[in-house]
């Protein structure tokens, strides 16, 4: 199941960051630390947004980076208990998506895509 979650973490911030724009950095930093990562209660993470920074950040001495606590919206998959997910696994001989052009076109548009999701339910049109 898609959900639509609101999460609080650090992000390390390296120094060579620093004396760029400070939503931008945060904003990559995170969606690249947290997306696509399979956390404890079995859920990942498939887009990161809107990410604010929450207070000020953290020098660690010896590092040189900053730890800044943010704030975002994630769009989350997470099976429910019992949840059976049923669909057709595209590899090997079969064919793709009549879509698969433009998924290519993103792939190539934004080098930093992980993953495409195809989807039509209704909680990842909602984002």
């Amino acid at each position: 199941m898609y959900m639509i979650t609101e999460a609080q973490k650090i992000v390390r911030i390296p120094p060579s960051k620093l004396g760029e724009d400070i939503s931008d950095v945060i904003g990559a930093l995170s969606s690249e630390t947290f997306e696509g990562k399979l956390e404890e209660d079995k859920s990942i993470a498939v887009l990161v947004g809107d990410v604010v920074p929450e207070g000020p950040g953290r020098i660690v001495h010896g590092d040189g980076a900053v730890y800044q606590t943010v704030k975002f919206k994630q769009l989350v998959f997470a099976l429910r208990d019992n949840e059976v997910v049923e669909g057709t696994v595209v590899e090997g001989e079969l064919r793709p998506s009549s879509e698969w052009r433009m998924h290519a076109a993103v792939y190539r548009a934004y080098p930093e895509t992980k993953a495409i999701f195809h989807t039509h339910s209704p909680y990842a049109t909602a984002f």
